[in-house]
């Protein structure tokens, strides 16, 4: 997912310290999709399947995947965030 070299790409990103938005989030976004961490900021968090209804077994099985795999990369990618927000703004984003 990511490797050395992307550290190169955080440290191209000015810290937004408030001004300039538009800028900022076009940077951000452009990184997580770099790094292919883009689609949590477009995809809902996984549910889990309605218990009783056909395959549920599989279904379930594919809901722990999915959810793995989607918790994983929004770590990632809001740890990217908070890195690239100044001090100031960061605390108040600051919940886990």
């Amino acid at each position: 997912m990511t490797t050395g070299s992307d550290a190169s790409y955080m440290k191209a990103i000015k810290q937004f310290n408030g001004i300039d938005f538009p800028l900022w989030k076009k940077m951000i976004e452009g990184i997580l999709e770099f790094l292919e961490l883009d689609y949590v900021l477009y995809t809902l968090k996984p549910f889990p399947p309605t218990f009783g209804i056909e395959d549920y077994d599989e279904k379930m099985y594919e809901y722990h995947f999915k959810l793995e795999q989607w918790e994983k990369v929004n770590k990632f990618a809001k740890r990217i965030i908070k890195r690239s927000i100044s001090d100031g703004i960061r605390g108040v984003f600051d919940d886990d």
